[in-house]
């Protein structure tokens, strides 16, 4: 888990080097893995901002998946549904 802190932590090291980049002053995290807490106080570590685990489907809720299934791993396509661009 440490290689994931530092790449995310290189790219918002990347993302500050460009002219004008807006500032970073929290993370926050999503997707399968993101409640693996080692993630977080990696990163957190690494840059001294703040982390946190996203809701994985927000507005949606966990109510919205088949039982026994991971609400994490629908995140992309609950971003989509709502038209969210990155």
């Amino acid at each position: 888990m440490d290689s994931l802190a530092e790449e995310i932590s290189l790219s918002i090291d990347f993302h500050m080097a460009q002219p004008n980049a807006r500032a970073v002053d929290s993370v926050v995290l999503s997707g399968p893995g993101a409640t693996d807490e080692r993630v977080a106080n990696e990163l957190a570590s690494r840059t001294g901002l703040p982390v946190s685990v996203g809701q994985p489907l927000g507005v949606f809720g966990d109510h919205t998946v088949p039982v026994g299934d991971d609400p994490a791993r629908y995140t992309v396509a609950a971003g989509l549904a709502l038209g969210v661009e990155s």
